[in-house]
């Protein structure tokens, strides 16, 4: 029967061959079977070996069959290689306490120890495939020669004394390039073109540059144009005039607007027949008497070209009054004509403006 089991207990006994004779197979107090693991050591079986945390022990081996080693701490120790044309060699290191020296082979194939600076950092000198070095500035920036291919070999790009790039700019006339011209200030000199019809043609300007319109060419119904107007002007008459012709009170030339005015006539006898005559730009516009313009009923302000502001013909005083807002383009012009043989004492007041 089984030893703590019920007497119908069956007890079984594995065992084991070794190789000559049966092994009884051993477990532990909590019945777990013990085991030894081994490997093949050429034809010979070895033990596995662990550490007392049951840990395997092992030795790593590289493609060569030797062992990778450590060193004191556990830490890899490496066999560093490199390599010149032609030349395969190790990386040696010389020893001082716990600094490393690393080496490299100059082209004399001399070991050379290799700069680092305070940081650590390696200092290196760059070269270009021609085996010069490449330069720095003081701020330690790369300084570069710039070059471009013109079609047939490298030129040097060039640059002013603040490092800016000098440039010629060109534009193709036709296919051909053509360089751009500016002015001693450097700016560009452009000739303007615009199609007439499908021709190109350049515009014209005049010698301050201004471009020349044609504005009656343009298709516009209408063309509104303000003219700049300088100060008033006032013009004066006082005095007495010669019978039976025409005086001139006032003339002037130029381009301007008529703002106002008023012509009075004093006695002398029957000037209801005077006329007050006004020109613009040679053409008479009113030769009306003070008769007929009473007749007419030419009293409202605005409507004419003149009009009748006093008409007395007991005391032989009259007035006429100018319209406003009329224009001139060439001349100017008021006068006064007697028909009855008398002399009378004419005042006018004529205000105006030109053209600035």
């Amino acid at each position: 029967m089984s030893k703590g089991a019920p007497d119908y207990t069956e007890i079984t006994e594995i065992k084991g061959f070794d190789g000559s004779e049966l092994r009884t197979l051993k477990v532990d107090n909590n019945g777990e079977l013990y085991s030894i693991f081994r490997g093949m050591y050429g034809t010979a079986l070895k033990n596995i070996a662990v550490d007392a945390n049951g840990q395997l022990y092992a030795i790593l081996r590289g493609a060569n069959g030797n062992d990778v080693t450590v060193d004191g701490n556990g830490y890899l120790s490496v066999l560093l290689k490199g390599n010149l044309p032609g030349i395969d060699g190790n990386v040696t290191v010389d020893q001082n306490e716990k600094d490393r020296e690393m080496k490299g082979v100059d082209p004399g194939s001399t070991l050379k120890t290799l700069a680092v600076d305070s940081n650590g950092q390696l200092i290196a000198i760059l070269k270009g495939a021609s085996g010069n070095e490449v330069a720095v500035d003081v701020n330690g920036y790369l300084t570069a020669i710039l070059k471009g291919y013109d079609g047939s070999s490298y030129k040097t790009i060039k640059t002013d004394s603040d490092g800016r790039i000098e440039a010629l700019m060109k534009g193709l006339y036709n296919s051909t390039p053509t360089a751009l011209k500016v002015d001693s200030a450097g700016r560009i000199i452009a000739m303007l073109n615009a199609l007439y019809n499908t021709t190109e043609t350049p515009l014209k300007c005049d010698a301050n540059g201004n471009l020349k319109l044609n504005l009656t060419a343009q298709d516009l119904a209408l063309l509104k144009q303000k003219p700049s107007y300088g100060g008033s002007i006032l013009a004066s008459y006082d005095g007495t005039v010669n019978s039976s012709t025409e005086t001139t009170l006032f003339s002037d030339t130029g381009e301007g607007m008529v703002y106002g005015g008023y012509v009075y006539v004093l006695g002398g006898g029957y000037q209801n027949s005077g006329i007050v005559r006004l020109y613009i730009d040679g053409v008479k516009l009113t030769d009306t008497t003070f008769a007929t313009l009473r007749d007419l009923g030419k009293i409202n302000i605005g409507l004419n070209p003149l009009w009748l502001s006093r008409y007395d013909n007991v005391n032989d005083r009259y007035c006429v009054c100018f319209g406003f807002g009329m224009t001139f383009d060439t001349s100017i012009a008021v006068k006064y004509r007697e028909q009855s043989g008398k002399t009378p004492t004419i005042h006018m007041k004529f205000v105006y403006t030109k053209v600035s």
